[in-house]
């Protein structure tokens, strides 16, 4: 099975190749470099190697989210169908991902209700500084949606190129695996 380098080494040469193949296609440069740019976060960050001690969870370790995939890592064995097979474990990924980042949300929320019942002033504040935030989420969550409906395009190559940087890891560690196992 190739070690981690190797493995990031093949996601970049797929996502440099897959985003010139769409230059070549005419496709317009923002989709090649959605393309690339979730090919790349998705061999990189949300690799299949998250259920293990790897690279990649490292590098979660560096963003101070390390503690996000804890879970995944003691739940999903290592190479099981679950985190090693093509659209299946990059959209538990992808789900897995969304609900860690929202959890810290939700935890708020539900301190920021024990909160209003101890300390009325700060509870004040801090629900102005939260209806805010939440103004800010609302703002970039339809400017996002936007996006998405005036460039389906771009949400294809999003996720091709997440499957990309999925299967640019899963393909090289079956065909090591069957190598092995024919020698």
């Amino acid at each position: 099975m190739p070690g981690g380098r190797r493995h990031d080494q093949i996601t970049i040469a797929v996502a440099l190749g897959s985003s010139a193949l769409a230059l070549y296609y005419r496709q317009p440069p923002e989709v090649c470099a959605m393309l690339a740019g979730s090919c790349l976060f998705s061999g990189c960050f949300l690799s299949c190697d998250l259920d293990a001690v790897s690279s990649p969870l490292k590098r979660w370790r560096y963003l101070g989210l390390m503690w996000m995939w804890r879970p995944y890592e003691v739940l999903i064995s290592h190479r099981s169908w679950v985190s090693h097979s093509p659209i299946v474990s990059n959209l538990i990924r992808w789900l897995y991902l969304g609900v860690g980042l929202s959890l810290p949300l939700i935890a708020g929320a539900f301190a920021f209700d024990i909160l209003k019942s101890v300390l009325p002033v700060l509870v004040t504040s801090l629900f102005v500084s939260f209806m805010f935030g939440l103004d800010i989420w609302n703002t970039l969550a339809g400017y996002v949606w936007q996006i998405a409906e005036d460039n389906p395009l771009m949400i294809v190559a999003m996720w091709a190129g997440s499957e990309l940087g999925s299967v640019a890891h899963i393909l090289p560690d079956r065909v090591t695996t069957w190598v092995k196992r024919r020698t």
